[in-house]
């Protein structure tokens, strides 16, 4: 049944990447997915069979700025005026900005490292002093290249893609690594 839904999916103009339970190296469990894995979404006990994300172009918007997104609401065609959405995995929706202000945190200062929402909690708890060890894996990192007591110094990102096919579907992520961290920072199915 998991698989048929998958392959339902993989065949609607909406839909650009599919994750799924299960399977290694970036790989989902069903042909021609990514593995939940890749977006923190593996929980034991919480996690769905699959998940999908909704197709984006690199158009302009009536403003000039890209990035269009498939939203689904109950009128049909394209929504216009300050209408927008989420849940796809463009550059314009997954990367955004975070101010982190403060006296522990270093002033006029711009990091390009990626982070994440989890990586909020652990660099809370190192700025009030709070014992970090005892995170779980699914925590993020502490953003230490952002605290004023650390030195100066180049974040190291490291880059992969992941692709997937299975008969006329293909898609990728391409993630970015920091510390032993991943940050999806963009996907899309192949057309």
């Amino acid at each position: 049944m998991v698989s048929e839904l998958v392959r339902f999916l993989q065949r609607q103009p909406w839909v650009d990447v599919v994750f799924s339970r299960g399977g290694r190296d970036g790989q989902g469990g069903i042909a021609g997915t990514l593995s939940l894995d890749l977006a923190k979404g593996s929980h034991p006990e919480r996690a769905p069979d699959v998940a999908a994300t909704l197709a984006w172009t690199s158009s302009r918007n009536e403003y000039g700025a890209p990035g269009a997104q498939t939203v689904h609401s109950t009128k049909p065609g394209p929504i216009t005026g300050g209408a927008s959405g989420h849940g796809g995995l463009s550059p314009w929706v997954v990367r955004n900005t975070l101010v982190l202000w403060g006296s522990d945190f270093k002033s006029r200062t711009r990091v390009e490292a990626p982070a994440s929402l989890a990586d909020l909690m652990p660099t809370a708890l190192k700025v009030l002093a709070i014992d970090t060890d005892r995170c779980d894996a699914g925590c993020g990192r502490v953003l230490a290249e952002a605290l004023r007591a650390s030195p100066d110094r180049r974040v190291t990102t490291a880059h992969r893609t992941v692709d997937v096919a299975s008969g006329g579907y293909r898609a990728w992520v391409r993630l970015s690594s920091v510390a032993g961290h991943d940050y999806m920072d963009e996907g899309t199915r192949r057309r």
